[in-house]
């Protein structure tokens, strides 16, 4: 098995624009390892992650919604932010069937893209599973 290396963001220098990130996904392995890593990131001033259960963690930057994903496609907009990043998915064992797999690793992204782009976030940031 391939030994997974820490995400990191490289900052270039000090001058880094601060900026504000939406997180979907925070607690499967490389969601929670890119909540890690914004929160130590020192231009990264706020993190909103929605999830589907409370995580237990505490932090200033951090701010924890706990979100029904099928209720996604009711909201408009969000607070204005910089970076969507996405990291939410499933696979065929997990998943109830393939509808709820397409929902999950299609649906629910696209409808987050959706209200990032109407809410004037810059980057949708997108990882998902192969199946």
């Amino acid at each position: 098995m391939a030994r997974m290396r820490p995400l990191g963001f490289r900052v270039p220098n000090s001058t880094m624009d601060p900026f504000t990130t939406w997180l979907l996904g925070a607690t499967g392995s490389i969601g929670r390892a890119c909540l890690d890593a914004l929160l130590a990131h020192p231009a990264c001033s706020r993190v909103l992650v929605s999830s589907r259960r409370p995580l237990d963690l505490h932090h200033p930057k951090l701010e924890i919604e706990v979100l029904d994903f099928s209720l996604l496609r009711r909201r408009n907009s969000l607070e204005r932010g910089d970076h969507l990043f996405c990291c939410l998915g499933t696979n065929y064992v997990t998943a109830a069937s393939r509808k709820e797999f397409w929902e999950v690793d299609y649906g629910y992204p696209m409808e987050a893209a959706r209200i990032a782009l109407a809410s004037g976030y810059r980057k949708f940031l997108f990882v998902s599973t192969l199946g």
